[in-house]
């Protein structure tokens, strides 16, 4: 039996999931519903993908439709109420990043998940890169040796993808918890998911007063409320140690006066050094340093985003083991929450 599939939020990020799934083929899925708080976006989805039916109110939708699989992508205001309505309703969830406002959010949603045995997968994307793949491999297999230390940032010159983005009420913030969260994920990630046990912030939200252009860099639609808003950071750098002694140095921002976008990961380890993009390995062979490129790659070689949406289905389908669970998303939120802490206070948190 296909699985009846509904999604809950019909902007970009809906389109980019809905594709995919759709492209898996009626035995695989049944396009179910979709819904979204603006009618016209519900029905427009509805007619581009083939859904059976628009919903304004996702707890109509769930209680008639009783999805086997429900795809998030709401703005981050919505992850956890609209998650944990799913699962309680009996499906699996595929919720976009970031997983919630907070940790205390996604807390309960890895609750409700484990409560109700059904299967959470956060959209972490940058999990499935095949550049990310081609490193897990690198460090599995012992070229870089123990994780001694990393640096990721993402860094644009004036990036914020407008719409709710700018409001705080609607994201939970700026560029950390909507950008820098992909890095931030994926350096965890290749490290093996260490857990933080503390952290140390700087965030800024002075750049933007003096910036004249204000221009989106991403074709996010700008219908949804809160538009003029922009009450987020602009620039957030931190270091995390983690339970293991690695530490990681995180960069991130919409508005950095530096001369083009700048989106990387690098791990130095006790054997090499390892970058992202493109990637290299840096070590010692036959008493000389030697820089390896290992397959030139950008960051989304690959369809990424239809690698994690095939995860999803092959997790609930087969009872293949998830690589981006609650506990990662769990896990983004509580250094997240101590970055914005330590930013406002000056302080370092203990995890």
């Amino acid at each position: 039996m296909p699985l009846k599939f509904a999604v809950i939020g019909c902007g970009g990020m809906g389109r980019s999931h809905s594709h995919n799934f759709k492209n898996m083929g009626p035995d695989v899925i049944t396009m179910a519903a979709a819904c979204d708080i603006v009618p016209e976006k519900a029905q427009k989805f509805v007619e581009d993908f083939g859904y059976e039916k628009a919903y304004t109110d996702y707890k109509q939708m769930l209680e008639e439709v009783r999805p086997d699989a429900v795809l998030v992508t709401t703005w981050n205001a919505a992850h956890a109420p609209c998650t944990i309505a799913a699962l309680e309703a009996g499906a699996n969830v595929l919720c976009e990043k970031p997983m919630a406002m907070n940790a205390e959010e996604a807390a309960a949603m890895k609750a409700a998940a484990e409560r109700t045995g059904k299967h959470l997968q956060i959209g972490f994307v940058r999990r499935f890169g095949r550049d990310a793949a081609e490193a897990k491999k690198l460090i599995n297999e012992g070229w870089l040796g123990d994780p001694v230390y990393g640096r990721a940032f993402y860094l644009r010159r004036r990036g914020c993808p407008g719409s709710w983005f700018g409001n705080k009420t609607l994201s939970g913030g700026g560029p950390l918890i909507d950008i820098g969260i992909h890095v931030l994920d994926l350096a965890r990630y290749l490290m093996g998911n260490p857990k933080p046990v503390s952290v140390f912030g700087t965030v800024n939200d002075k750049i933007h007063q003096y910036c004249a252009i204000t221009g989106s860099t991403s074709p996010w639609e700008t219908d949804d409320p809160g538009v003029t808003v922009y009450n987020v950071e602009d620039f957030v750098a931190a270091e995390i140690r983690f339970d293991n002694g690695s530490c990681l140095h995180v960069e991130t921002s919409y508005n950095m006066n530096l001369q083009d976008e700048a989106n990387n990961v690098e791990l130095y380890g006790t054997k090499a050094g390892l970058m992202l993009n493109p990637l290299e390995l840096y070590k010692e062979m036959g008493e000389k340093l030697v820089n390896i490129p290992v397959k030139p790659q950008n960051p989304y070689n690959g369809d990424a985003l239809n690698d994690e949406d095939l995860h999803f289905v092959d997790c609930i389908l087969n009872g293949t083991p998830c690589i981006a669970d609650a506990d990662d998303g769990l896990q983004a939120m509580k250094i997240i929450d101590a970055i914005y802490e330590s930013g406002r206070t000056g302080k370092s948190v203990q995890l």
